[in-house]
C-alpha cells in the first residue's frame, strides 16, 4: 500500500508508467480481496442476529420446544468468525483495519527521507 502511495504522489521513483500501473493493480487487488473476505465474514454475524430475532418470535408462538431453546441459547452467545478467537470480525473491524492501514501508510510516506537536500 505504501508503494502505491509512492507511485501516485512521487512518480519520480517509478519512471515507467508500467511500474506504476503494476503497483497500483497489486494494491487494488489486495485491498479489494481484503474487503471481500472481511465483508463476507461480517455478514455471518449480521445473519446470526437476524436468526436470533426470528427464533425468538418462533419460540414465543410455539412454546418451549427443547431443540429451539438450545438453538436460541447458542445464538445468544453470538455467532461470528474471529481472528484467532480473539476479535470477532464485524463491519466496524473492517473499517477500523482499513483506516489503520491508510493512516500508517500516510504516516510512513511523511517520514520518508528527503533525498533532494542530501
Amino acid at each position: 500500500m505504501c508503494y502505491s502511495l509512492y507511485a501516485v504522489l512521487d512518480s519520480d521513483r517509478f519512471p515507467e508508467s508500467f511500474q506504476r500501473l503494476l503497483i497500483l493493480n497489486v494494491c487494488f487487488g489486495a485491498l479489494s480481496s481484503f474487503i471481500a473476505v472481511t465483508s463476507s465474514a461480517a455478514m455471518i454475524a449480521e445473519q446470526a442476529v437476524e436468526l436470533f430475532s426470528s427464533l425468538s418470535i418462533i419460540s414465543a408462538n410455539n412454546g418451549n420446544a427443547p431443540l429451539l431453546q438450545k438453538i436460541i441459547v447458542i445464538s445468544q452467545q453470538g455467532i461470528a468468525l474471529t481472528v484467532w478467537r480473539i476479535i470477532p470480525i464485524t463491519r466496524s473491524f473492517m473499517f477500523g483495519i482499513i483506516g489503520m492501514l491508510l493512516t500508517y501508510t500516510v504516516m510512513l510516506y511523511g517520514l520518508k527521507p528527503d533525498t533532494k537536500n542530501c
